[in-house]
């Protein structure tokens, strides 16, 4: 019976695994120009050595981009409304808009506060807002429109208020801490 439930529990986990890596896999591919048949073709232009034949078909390659962004069939941004974007919703879902990996990383973009997969993990801001909810616990607002509250019974040694400067960071198992003006972490939720 032992030995059963073993290769049972063997095989739900090897599943669960596989079927996990599948989302992980899919990520990784999002937002590769290179598999776009509209920009291959656009890239194709290039090899054609008659001036008016390249031309042309850069021109027809261009309107069938610029055509396919007006009807909302691609989407082309760049990496700063990525970034600009994941840190207004940072605290709620993963990012639906990943950031593609860079192939060759340039200096510019090793900055010192910011990971090299370009995912926002911690936003430091000042507080516009603060309230309690009654029960003991902060509702901290920024400026951005996003407010959070405490989630756990930490007590804080100097009340927040608005000026004080916020640290929120990713913390395990898809939770987040804050430190309130240097003090202790407590943990919070994004609620708007």
């Amino acid at each position: 019976m032992t030995n059963r439930f073993s290769k049972i529990t063997g095989v739900t986990l090897s599943l669960v695994i596989s079927f996990s890596m599948i989302p992980v896999q899919a990520a990784k591919n999002q937002n590769s120009f290179k598999d776009s048949p509209l920009f291959n073709k656009l890239l194709t232009c290039r090899s054609i050595n008659d001036d008016v034949a390249r031309l042309h078909c850069f021109d027809d390659n261009i309107k069938a981009l610029d055509d396919a962004n007006t009807h909302h069939d691609i989407l082309v941004v760049d990496r700063a409304a990525i970034l600009a974007r994941q840190k207004q919703s940072f605290g709620f879902a993963p990012p639906v808009l990943a950031l593609p990996k860079k192939e060759s990383p340039s200096p510019q973009s090793q900055k010192k506060d910011q990971a090299t997969d370009d995912v926002i993990h911690e936003m430091t801001d000042k507080v516009s807002f603060v309230s309690d909810d009654g029960e003991g616990h902060w509702i901290i607002g920024f400026s951005n429109g996003a407010r959070w509250l405490q989630i756990d019974d930490q007590p804080v040694a100097n009340e927040p208020h608005v000026g004080s400067v916020v640290r929120i960071r990713k913390a395990s198992f898809g939770s987040f801490v804050a430190n309130i003006d240097q003090q202790s972490a407590i943990k919070m939720r994004r609620v708007r």
